[in-house]
């Protein structure tokens, strides 16, 4: 998602970006490529990874900022939003951890639910700024954009992260034990080791 012509939102899925972009529209940033419908190699666009965004956007130059999240809560947060499966579909990905690897390959090849299942590091470059989600998006986000993109956001208007996803409707029901959340957190180790969240 393009804020202006220098700074883009590189928007990982269900992390908060349509709260974000709300944000910044408020704010009188234009913010094209959040738009749904416009899609690349079938993907929508505001959920390109860091490779296909430099395709579709070839010869722009960014400054780029990203928010992560725990890389459990956002899978949790996929699965119970994401139309395309059910709690079946579920259940049988959980059986074990040979089930859950080749489910979610197969999600990835096939570019199901537009790259929700992707790694989050497959959506930043080296030189991505990071925010994390966890954080919220109130006057300590708004500093972060300050300090790094010159970018003034309204200091009276603060978005609460917790806030904005207890405001989601979930198509399914996921409850885990400990070991299929291992499944998870081994499936995305790097996102754990890069970010820096616990596993």
């Amino acid at each position: 998602m393009i804020i202006n012509n220098e700074v883009k939102f590189m928007h990982i899925p269900r992390t908060g970006g349509r709260c974000l972009s709300y944000l910044f529209k408020y704010n009188g940033h234009f913010c094209y490529g959040d738009n749904f419908v416009i899609k690349h190699n079938n993907i929508d666009l505001p959920h390109l990874t860091a490779l296909e965004s430099r395709n579709f956007y070839i010869g722009s130059i960014f400054k780029k900022f990203t928010i992560v999240r725990n890389p459990l809560n956002r899978f949790i947060s996929c699965l119970k939003n994401d139309s395309a499966n059910n709690n079946e579909g579920i259940k049988y990905m959980f059986k074990n951890e040979k089930n859950f690897i080749l489910t979610i390959d197969s999600f990835r090849q096939q570019k199901a639910n537009n790259n929700w299942f992707e790694p989050q590091i497959n959506f930043i470059d080296k030189d991505t700024k990071i925010w994390r989600f966890e954080d919220g998006l109130g006057v300590e986000f708004f500093k972060f954009i300050k300090d790094n993109f010159n970018i003034e956001l309204d200091p009276n208007k603060e978005y609460d992260a917790e806030e904005f996803t207890n405001k989601s409707v979930y198509t399914n029901t996921v409850e885990l034990n400990e070991e299929q959340k291992q499944y998870i957190k081994n499936y995305y180790f790097l996102d754990y080791k890069i970010f820096n969240y616990e596993s």
